[in-house]
């Protein structure tokens, strides 16, 4: 599916809020798609995907009917108020854990540490002052 976008921008905890406001100003239908780990899924991402979800909805704007959709925004709702809690025995926070990285875990798992939105483009990454179409990454429908 991203392959076939107009285009594709980069999202995360760390820059939740920039990428948010940069959507909502598109108003374009937005397909979310999670990155995972090693093709599975995983909760960090699906965490983030419902952030995105409940903030787009909430603008009246976007609506989903996907239950991908509905299970992200209630994995949101009940790990934001501590990601590193809600996700301590997660498989990949435990699989950095043991790799010593949790200085790294911490950092992705803070919001809005960013304000850059990356978009790729011809294969290349740039800042958000591209004006181009958008795709971005989680994993479900919405449609404005």
């Amino acid at each position: 599916a991203a392959k076939d976008a107009d285009t594709v921008v980069i999202g995360a905890l760390v820059n939740l809020d920039a990428m948010i406001e940069w959507l909502i100003k598109q108003n374009k239908n937005t397909l979310c798609l999670c990155s995972g780990w090693q093709d599975k899924f995983n909760l960090e991402d699906t965490i983030c995907a419902g952030a995105i979800s409940e903030a787009l909805i909430a603008t009246g704007n976007y609506t989903s009917i996907e239950d991908s959709s509905i299970a992200a925004k209630y994995l949101y709702i009940s790990a934001k108020d501590n990601y590193m809690g809600y996700l301590k025995s997660s498989s990949h926070r435990r699989r950095l854990r043991n790799l010593n990285l949790n200085k790294d875990v911490k950092y992705c798992l803070t919001p809005n540490l960013s304000k850059s939105v990356p978009i790729l483009k011809d294969g290349k990454l740039y800042n958000q002052e591209w004006n181009i179409w958008f795709f971005l990454f989680a994993f479900s429908f919405l449609y404005r």
